[in-house]
């Protein structure tokens, strides 16, 4: 299988970089749906809908009316336009590991619908903003009454599974300068805040994620206002109430400190989830084996949220490996391995 998808290498990395771009450029959601439709549409998948919440789904008839199996992944907010590059080993630019996750769920569309399938299966690529997975809750509440299993993709990394979430919390804190007269007080206050809650002694057992920081300048350049996304991780939501105020006091004390204005709004707040059945999970340790896979269970905030909260078996996994140096990059080599553990995890499970 990995040696035919290799036959395919420009067509899967031209849909990657085509992704990305449109997830660069468009905040509209509406929007990056459409692309996603037509992305469908022209590998083979002819009648995918748009649903009211702009998700985008196509569903695969199987055997077995009764019985649903619901493949997803994650259109997301991405703000800042940047260049995609693509060398030899990796593609890299704003939005790439997300972008994965959408190839891969179209293309194993492409190859399922040839397949004798028991299942039901929908491909959802779903919509969210800020985890508040508002794409995903549509779904369930509209769609499908009797669901078998979920299995969300994600670009990064392979090897990793989610089935349990942590409890957490989301913090937008938005500084503006107190007067026309300051210059550099807004990027001040984000390192000096940044700094000051990385040096707090509150990272025990507790973790903290700094990301989405932006800053906008008025017409002569100077930096008016600034914001900072944090999302704080705890398996109790007790002890992230307390990591929530011990910020505040140390956002109040930067904003004396910097002179600058400071506002905090809770974006979200999420209890820790578990996973009640283990089905998915054991095919995944199965094929990863098969595969020569090694494997990483992480708790880490997902929109499986969604059906884990309804007692769903429900699993996200990772497609290929990548991080962040200067610019986000994902590595191609892997992406194919990455798609046939999603293949084979989703035909072991149709056939049990």
């Amino acid at each position: 299988m990995k040696e035919n998808l290799r036959k395919q290498e420009n067509e899967i990395l031209n849909n990657i970089i085509t992704i990305s771009k449109f997830n660069i450029t468009s905040n509209i959601e509406i929007t990056k749906a459409r692309e996603v439709q037509k992305l469908m549409i022209q590998i083979g998948l002819e009648t995918p809908i748009i649903d009211p919440a702009g998700n985008v789904v196509f569903k695969i008839e199987g055997e077995d009316e009764n019985k649903n199996l619901i493949i997803t992944s994650k259109i997301g907010i991405s703000l800042e336009e940047k260049e995609i590059f693509l060398t030899q080993e990796r593609i890299m630019g704003s939005g790439i590991s997300e972008s994965v996750g959408i190839n891969a769920l179209v293309l194993l569309g492409s190859l399922l619908k040839k397949e004798k399938m028991n299942h039901n299966i929908y491909l959802v690529v779903t919509t969210d903003k800020y985890n508040q997975y508002t794409g995903m809750d549509y779904f369930f509440k509209n769609f499908v009454n009797k669901i078998n299993g979920v299995i969300n993709l994600s670009g990064l990394n392979l090897g990793d599974l989610v089935n349990e979430i942590d409890a957490s919390i989301l913090l937008k804190i938005k500084l503006k300068r107190k007067n026309e007269y300051q210059k550099n007080n807004i990027l001040f206050g984000i390192s000096t805040l940044v700094n000051k809650l990385k040096e707090e002694n509150i990272l025990k057992d507790t973790s903290l994620k700094f990301y989405d920081i932006r800053t906008k300048s008025d017409y002569i350049k100077t930096i008016d206002c600034g914001e900072i996304k944090i999302e704080i991780k705890n398996t109790s939501l007790k002890k992230l109430s307390e990591v929530e105020n011990i910020i505040k006091n140390i956002s109040k004390g930067v904003s004396l400190e910097e002179n600058v204005n400071i506002e905090i709004e809770k974006l979200t707040r999420h209890e820790a989830i578990t996973n009640a059945n283990d089905k998915l999970k054991k095919i995944f340790f199965e094929v990863a084996k098969e595969l020569n896979i090694k494997t990483n269970i992480k708790k880490e905030e997902n929109q499986i949220r969604i059906p884990l909260s309804k007692e769903i078996d429900a699993i996200s996994i990772g497609i290929t490996v990548g991080g962040k140096e200067k610019e986000e990059y994902i590595e191609i080599n892997p992406i194919y391995t990455g798609i046939k553990q999603a293949y084979s995890l989703i035909t072991k499970f149709d056939k049990e």
